[in-house]
């Protein structure tokens, strides 16, 4: 368990290393725990912040995408309408923070 590894002196970096997860989720952890057992830790509390994916794009660019998509399917000379022919149309056009491939 993550509380008993730290508690008895393993790093924090062995101990993420030996549960397979990142420091920052034992770090988290650790924090939330503070010196509280671990049988009284609110697990189901979250903490404050951002509950959406910070690259979620915005639902205009969504919609754009998916106009671009159409249109491009119906008239490109070359028939592309993939995540490449979109980026590289979204980026002539002059978008500002387009999509990644």
């Amino acid at each position: 368990m993550i509380f008993a590894d730290v508690r008895s002196g393993m790093s924090s970096r062995a101990v993420a290393r030996k549960h397979r997860v990142t420091l920052s989720t034992v770090q988290c952890w650790v924090t939330r725990a503070g010196t509280l057992p671990w049988n009284e830790v609110d697990q189901e509390s979250r903490t404050p912040g951002c509950r959406s994916a910070a690259s979620k794009k915005k639902h205009g660019m969504e919609q754009h995408v998916l106009r671009l998509r159409k249109k491009l399917q119906t008239k490109s000379d070359l028939g592309e309408y993939g995540a490449a022919a979109i980026h590289r149309e979204l980026l002539a056009l002059g978008k500002k923070n387009v999509p990644s491939v």
